[in-house]
């Protein structure tokens, strides 16, 4: 594999890095006792949060850029997603979820009108085989149409006692490698499905599946050491071309391959995908790998990126600190670091890599997660930028999601930083794609929220004018559930 390493290319650090700013205004109590929040944009002026009430029921809630809840229904079942599916809200749930096993393979599908939150339609969609763990993957392309994608791993609904023992990780991450079938569903906007195919499952290993804005599938896998997409059309079970990924590693005996991979289909060019992963290479270095199939001509490209300890040192030392209120840029472990992200955003592919490990100690067990690199390539995958976000936090029980977020031409990415012992606040920046230069960088305002609270990615909400920052913080001793106060704050 040819070694290449990406080009320095830090364009001078923020015009501006300003204090905390007071927020434009604080929803203190947004929720209170909840699972999970997830949010979509519906337009300028209203996303559509989802909240996971619990494991048998959640909300679908309008939010207007003013924090008013315009309106919220409530529905059964354990919530997976929820899409935009022409001009209505789709949302696919699991008709049933328990702790051990997890969610069942009986999904549901709810047609909401968006005016008004009033169920139109509720159809069972899906009805599997209850033995064996199913991974869904559900896309809907720019919101024309609907496909569950569905994976039979080899990995049992059941109690698995003595796992660490008996059933050794080794075996656990074999089973849920383990692909025993495929299926691929297209719903047509009544709820019923137009196709259920039985997709055919490759000799490798299934590793992720991505579709193109036309409802293409494509599909990755691994045979050996190298990596394979297959395309399959809109409608049709038999691939229509298959490409090699020009990267190979040999996955180790515990890695989940569907950790390792990230595809996305180009928004201008449906017969292109990316991918990115991360992997160790000759040299035992992690190396990010970003390719790109072109699935008319059948050209491919891919470039590589060796986080050696001189090529980090390096970017952690161009990196310019602005003032008091951040962390002096850190990178952190290099055997965790990992793509977290792969995107475009105005016509420039967007791939970022952050660290993740966890320390043990007496008092507990803390997760760590350290600053965001932000690459930027053009269609040639030649890098147009690299910029980092100043984030890091070490927090017990979890790993906090990122938010990513682009319009036609900002590229906006919201972290934590460390504040104190198990105290983070939120940092924003907000990326300006024609020159690579980060426009805005702040620290996030704590004012009137708990202490404790941290700022979740998936529950960001994004307004034509503002956004909007969902501040968990755990409820009672269990830390499974959460209250949630939306704060708004300006661009």
């Amino acid at each position: 594999m040819k070694k290449y390493l990406l080009p320095l290319l830090f364009l001078s650090l923020p015009l501006a890095l300003v204090a905390q700013q007071d927020p434009m205004s604080l929803y203190s109590d947004f929720y209170d006792g909840v699972k999970s929040i997830s949010s979509i944009v519906w337009d300028d002026h209203t996303n559509i949060a989802t909240v996971k009430l619990d494991n048998e029921n959640f909300e679908v809630t309008a939010v207007n850029d003013q924090l008013q809840k315009k309106w919220s229904s409530s529905f059964a079942g354990s919530v997976m997603t929820t899409e935009r599916f022409k001009d209505k809200i789709i949302v696919i749930a699991a008709t049933e979820h328990s702790t051990v096993k997890g969610n069942g393979n009986t999904y549901v599908a709810y047609l909401i009108d968006p005016t008004n939150g009033k169920q139109l339609l509720q159809k069972e969609v899906y009805h599997g085989d209850d033995t064996y763990m199913e991974v869904p993957m559900i896309f809907t392309g720019d919101g024309s149409f609907v496909k569950i994608c569905i994976r039979q791993t080899g990995f049992t609904r059941q109690m698995h006692v003595g796992l660490l023992g008996a059933l050794s990780i080794d075996k656990y991450t074999s089973q849920l490698n383990e692909t025993r079938q495929l299926n691929a569903i297209t719903l047509n906007d009544k709820l019923d499905a137009e196709n259920n195919l039985k997709l055919p499952v490759p000799a490798g290993t299934v590793i992720s599946m991505c579709a193109n804005i036309r409802g293409d599938i494509f599909i990755s896998w691994m045979n050996g050491q190298g990596i394979k997409v297959d395309k399959y059309a809109d409608g049709s079970a038999t691939p229509a071309k298959e490409l090699n990924a020009d990267v190979a590693f040999v996955a180790d005996d515990g890695m989940i391959l569907a950790e390792q991979l990230r595809m996305v289909a180009s928004a201008t060019n449906p017969d292109v995908i990316y991918y990115g992963t991360t992997y160790a290479n000759q040299d035992n270095d992690i190396e990010l790998g970003v390719g790109k199939l072109d699935f008319t001509t059948g050209k491919k490209s891919f470039v590589s990126e060796a986080f050696d300890r001189n090529h980090v040192k390096a970017l952690e030392k161009s990196f310019v600190a602005i003032n008091k209120k951040t962390d002096d840029v850190d990178l952190g472990s290099r055997r965790g670091l990992h793509i977290r992200y792969l995107g475009e955003a105005g016509g420039i592919l967007i791939a970022t890599v952050t660290s993740q490990y966890t320390e043990t100690a007496s008092y507990g067990a803390w997760n760590v997660e350290n600053s965001v690199l932000v690459n930027g390539y053009d269609e040639n995958l030649g890098i147009r930028f690299q910029q980092i976000l100043p984030a890091n936090y070490k927090i017990p029980n979890r790993f906090i999601p990122i938010a990513y977020h682009h319009t036609q031409n900002k590229f906006y990415v919201i972290g934590n930083e460390k504040t104190g012992i198990n105290t983070v606040t939120g940092i924003y920046g907000c990326l300006d794609l024609a020159s690579g230069k980060w426009e805005k960088m702040q620290a996030l305002s704590k004012k009137h929220i708990s202490s404790f609270g941290f700022a979740n990615g998936y529950a960001t909400m994004w307004f034509g004018n503002s956004f909007a920052v969902s501040y968990f913080s755990t409820k009672g001793f269990n830390n499974t559930s959460f209250n949630v106060a939306l704060q708004q704050n300006e661009y």
